[in-house]
């Protein structure tokens, strides 16, 4: 029966991105009863029909429509509203508009709502998500859904908002702030007036940054945050300086809590380590991370070999939106990129340029903002050969 099922699943995936399947799947989804098998049907129909625009509504949608809004399993109600906005069915935005603003739902699905009206780019989402900035529980959602429009009062309300953030919502925050040009200018503005750290702006953000292609925004940028250039030149001097720092006497001084603790601030948004991390860079489970060599090499000259799946890329869109990541996968219509902080899925006909670039998403200078004894930490950390524990 599971195989059955994933065999459908694939017919309907293939289907429903020829627009001439779609009114075959809508019959077939009307003549079944069980909800989990009509919320597989929907979603290999959404999953088939990503990033496609202006797709015809199909045969029998709106009849359709009406029965699944009414179904007592919620993923078949959200599902049916996801394509309900593929369709263009105003009553399906409303009614996600109506679930996003309503503080007596649930938060997941409130969550949900909100993913949904971003990823279809929603008209006059913008102001929205700049009131839902006061909510703690929808914030980190909120900030990373503004980057899909350009709207003015964007950037005064993050950074406003901007001291009192967590770690990680200001990671959202720099990474919507640096996707627009009026954004980014706004973003170095608070830079250069003290209202952020330099090292609130990580190298893949000032990369995105230089991506816009402005030549007055690249200036702002070297004149207050720095110059983005490859350190390789003296890498070998650098490696030569930390082996002499991190001896086996001073390793075996080290805190690993700590050090487990500044891998999850630095490295886990991108690599995982006992299964726990992002999946943006390679899992170093099983790396060679006991050898100090090994290590200090990719970390001070992490452009020295990219692996072409790797590599940093900038996607240009239409409205003027820059996403700087790694293509995580593409089909005909659309393109998965993975950022730092989140997965996109952009619509190629939203798309100007793709640039390749021949450089890492990995960050050079990642042991300038630590201490001698945070690196010591760090390092020790990732010699362990079992996970420990983070201090209370």
């Amino acid at each position: 029966m599971k195989l059955f099922i994933i065999g459908v699943l694939i017919l309907v995936s293939s289907l429903a991105a020829a627009p001439s399947g779609l009114d075959s799947i809508v019959q077939l989804i009307g003549k079944v009863d069980e909800p989990a098998f009509q919320a597989d049907l929907l979603k290999g129909m959404r999953e088939g029909l990503a990033g496609q625009k202006n797709v015809p509504l199909p045969k029998g949608w709106a009849e359709l429509s009406s029965k699944l809004a009414r179904s007592p399993n919620e993923t078949v109600r959200e599902e049916a509203r996801a394509l309900g906005l593929i369709f263009g069915d105003s009553s399906a935005m409303d009614a996600l508009k109506k679930t996003l603003k309503s503080k007596s739902v649930n938060i997941t699905e409130r969550r949900k709502a909100l993913k949904i009206l971003v990823e279809k780019q929603a008209p006059g989402l913008a102001t929205s998500l700049q009131e839902l900035l006061k909510e703690k529980e929808l914030r980190a959602e909120a900030l990373r859904g503004l980057a899909a429009y350009d709207d003015p009062g964007t950037p005064g309300v993050i950074l406003k908002l901007y001291p009192n953030l967590s770690e990680s919502e200001k990671a959202f925050a720099t990474n919507t702030l640096a996707s627009r040009k009026n954004y980014a200018i706004a973003l170095l503005r608070a830079l250069s007036g003290g209202q952020l750290n330099r090292k609130d702006i990580s190298v893949p953000i000032a990369r995105q940054i230089q991506s816009l292609g402005d030549k007055d925004l690249s200036a702002l940028l070297k004149e207050h945050w720095g110059e983005i250039r490859p350190i390789a030149a003296d890498k070998v001097k650098r490696i030569k300086e930390y082996k002499g720092l991190l001896t086996k006497a001073f390793l075996a001084k080290a805190d690993l809590p700590n050090g487990r603790a500044l891998f999850n601030n630095t490295c886990g948004a991108c690599h995982i380590l006992y299964g726990v991390g992002g999946r943006i860079g390679p899992d170093i489970t099983g790396s060679d991370r006991r050898n100090l060599d090994y290590i200090l090499d990719n970390v001070l000259d992490p452009n020295g070999a990219i692996g072409n799946d790797y590599r940093f890329t900038t996607i240009s869109m239409k409205d003027g939106r820059v996403v700087a990541g790694m293509v995580a996968s593409e089909n005909k219509s659309s393109l998965t990129m993975q950022t730092v902080t989140e997965r996109i899925i952009l619509s190629k006909e939203d798309v100007t340029k793709r640039q390749v670039l021949p450089i890492s998403m990995m960050p050079e200078g990642l042991f300038d903002a630590l201490k001698k004894e945070e690196i010591r930490d760090l390092i020790a950390y990732l010699a362990t050969n079992r996970q420990v524990g983070l201090d209370k």
